[in-house]
């Protein structure tokens, strides 16, 4: 009994894989020949900032409507990743007070950065040294690597140019 099991098993993922791989090879067939269709770039790495800002002012083609949904999104996703002010725990019962007051001084900025951050993809938000905050664009955002090896991140360089 045990073998017939795992006969069927092997059958039902033979056919769950192929299914798998035939309906990715569709849908990329698909994807080449309707020009209708804008598709973000295919990036591991990084989001196709453009395409999600274009998204997210509903000027894609073929999701004008869809792209109307996405503000009352990103608004839900920030207010309930940040609605509340988190709970911070520190030995130094000053520092914890500080933190506190800065948190309050400033969670709207806060808020307002995660809200860019999930329009575009992505987001960074700088903490200058007089404690206030800068949201970054993305695209002034590159990741400093390792020359020996890639996959190691070492920090973030901004740049921006002030004309």
């Amino acid at each position: 009994m045990a073998q017939k099991q795992g006969i069927i098993q092997r059958i039902s993922e033979f056919f769950t894989t192929a299914n798998t791989a035939v309906s990715y090879r569709v849908r990329t067939i698909m994807s080449r020949f309707l020009p209708w269709r804008q598709e973000p770039v295919n990036d591991w790495m990084r989001p196709d900032y453009d395409y999600w800002r274009r998204a997210y002012r509903a000027q894609v083609k073929g999701l004008e409507l869809s792209g109307l949904l996405i503000k009352p999104l990103v608004n839900k996703t920030a207010g309930w990743v940040l609605g509340r002010a988190p709970k911070f725990s520190l030995d130094n019962e000053t520092a914890l007070e500080e933190l506190a007051n800065w948190w309050a001084d400033n969670h709207a900025d806060v808020l307002k950065s995660y809200r860019e951050s999930v329009k575009l993809g992505d987001g960074f938000i700088v903490v200058n040294p007089d404690l206030t905050i800068a949201l970054i664009p993305p695209q002034h955002v590159t990741p400093i690597v390792d020359d020996n090896d890639y996959s190691q991140q070492l920090g973030w360089r901004i740049t921006q140019t002030y004309i």
